[in-house]
């Protein structure tokens, strides 16, 4: 099953096709959400492009972004605009108390966050076992 992704503004399916070449074979699919803004990308010129117009990594820009395309897609990491703030936390998300989280000003800032935090916890746990 594919990852399904809802960043609060949009929904929709990792790997959902958008265009096809000669209605047969899908040329562009969607991808995870932009690590920037967060807006639907999809598959361009063997990278990924953003599909809001004035984000730097829209292929109306001048060039694709030289970034890679983001690990964390397709994964169990989500993201979600959270007022003016992006949240990244985990599948089986129940609430800020009880699930870790972590914030950020674009979806890549809020999932380094929460890595960060994972490794610190992961940390811990290894220094009490010991």
């Amino acid at each position: 099953m594919s990852k399904q992704y809802d960043t609060g503004k949009h929904k929709w399916t990792h790997g959902t096709v958008v265009e096809w070449v000669y209605g047969r074979t899908p040329s562009r699919w969607l991808l995870g959400p932009c690590p920037r803004c967060g807006m639907v990308t999809s598959n361009y010129g063997g990278k990924y492009s953003c599909h809001d117009d004035y984000c730097p990594n829209s292929a109306s820009q001048f060039a694709c972004p030289p970034e890679p395309t983001p690990d964390w897609w397709n994964t169990n990491i989500n993201v979600q605009l959270d007022w003016n703030m992006w949240c990244a936390f985990l599948d089986g998300f129940v609430n800020l108390q009880e699930s870790e989280a972590a914030f950020g000003d674009t979806p890549r800032d809020a999932v380094a966050a929460l890595r960060k935090l994972d490794q610190s916890a992961s940390t811990a746990i290894q220094k009490e076992a010991k």
